[in-house]
């Protein structure tokens, strides 16, 4: 098995007659690649340091500051709805990400309009709307934000139309 100095030397050595370099110049390459191989390494365990703890995912999480309207289901499933809360109560860097799902059946306007004027009761600043294929709303609050997305769409079985909700909330 070949130790770091052998292969740092080899790969110099090759280099350096590639190139048609003295052995001096051959030296120097060496000494050059073994010291960037070192810097590189040494900067690289420095840098590293005990990994993190993961951090769970939360089903059925829906937070206080994120209004629901009426008669809207929360769709609590793995792909649907989901929550990662590290620092949640931190006064300066809350860290939650999450999406959110909801079903109900009343049109767009009237759930865009709610959402303009529940979010900042919440404590949330309006950023922009926008709707093209879908209604988008944007929202932040400190170092939040919140996307709500709304759209008219065929239930599970095609026949009925619906509006699904989805909320995503994270660090701007």
């Amino acid at each position: 098995m070949l130790h770091l100095n052998e292969i740092v030397l080899r790969i110099s050595e090759s280099f350096a007659n590639r190139r048609g370099l003295s052995s001096l110049a051959r030296v120097r390459s060496v000494a050059g690649a073994t010291l960037a191989a070192l810097a590189v390494i040494s900067l690289g365990c420095a840098a590293m340091g005990p990994p993190a703890p993961s951090i769970d995912v939360i089903h059925d999480h829906q937070p206080d500051d994120i209004p629901t309207p009426q008669r809207f289901t929360f769709d609590d499933g793995e792909l649907a709805s989901f929550a990662y809360i590290k620092f949640k109560d931190a006064p300066r860097l809350p860290m939650r990400s999450m999406k959110l799902t909801y079903w109900g059946d009343r049109p767009v306007k009237e759930i865009e309009a709610w959402y303009l004027q529940q979010m900042p009761l919440h404590g949330w600043k309006h950023i922009a709307t926008d709707g093209y294929a879908e209604t988008h709303i944007s929202f932040s609050k400190g170092l939040e934000r919140a996307e709500v997305f709304l759209k008219r769409t065929p239930d599970e079985n095609g026949r009925y139309f619906v509006t699904r909700l989805i909320i995503e909330i994270g660090v701007r």
